[in-house]
This record gives C-alpha cells, sequence and structure tokens, in this order.
C-alpha cells in the first residue's frame, strides 16, 4: 500500500477514466473510484496503478471494461495492473464504508 498523505498524480487516472468515456467520482487517499464506484483504481508508489472491478458487474460489463482500461493504459504508455474485484459496504449508522478485495 502506498505511503498515507502522499500527493498522487490524479491526471493520470482522470485521463484514463476520461478515455474509456468513464469519470472520477471520488478520491480519497491512494484510491480513485470511478463510474459511481464500479471501478477502483490504487495508487502504488511507483506510479503505477492497480484495478479493481466492483464483484456486482454483470460479465459481459466486467469483460469490456478490464479490456478497455487495459488498453487505453498501454496507449498511453501507463503501467496498469488488474488485480481483481471489490465490494463496497456503508458502515451502518456512520460515514464510513468498508471495502473488501478479491484477489484474482
Amino acid at each position: 500500500m502506498s505511503e498515507p498523505n502522499k500527493l498522487r498524480p490524479l491526471y493520470l487516472v482522470n485521463e484514463l477514466a476520461q478515455a474509456v468515456g468513464q469519470e472520477v467520482t471520488y478520491a480519497y487517499d491512494d484510491l480513485v473510484f470511478i463510474s459511481h464506484s464500479e471501478v477502483l483504481v490504487q495508487f502504488n508508489d511507483d506510479e503505477s496503478l492497480n484495478l479493481y472491478l466492483h464483484k456486482d458487474l454483470d460479465e459481459a460489463l466486467y469483460g469490456s471494461t478490464k479490456a478497455k482500461y487495459e488498453i487505453t493504459a498501454k496507449e498511453q504508455g501507463t503501467p496498469l495492473y488488474y488485480k481483481g474485484r471489490f465490494s463496497m459496504e456503508t458502515k451502518e449508522g456512520k460515514e464510513e464504508i468498508n471495502l473488501e478485495f478479491f484477489p484474482e
């Protein structure tokens, strides 16, 4: 995991998301949520990116989204590594979320 409170080159993720027809909807520390949490990108310390897709995406959308991000990142020269799926829940009674990752 990346260093907390380190400045991240958010423009890399923003350009990537826009190139595949999506948008950054929220960024926090080393995590960037795209298209209302369908896609999650995590910064690594070397400025490469980890890609996670929401576990509730149907298989067709999952496959096309993964391919779009991998192809676009390669074209842009951005190191992007697909790491698996994730789920997200709001903690009851709190303004916090719980993220769970499912490596592939």
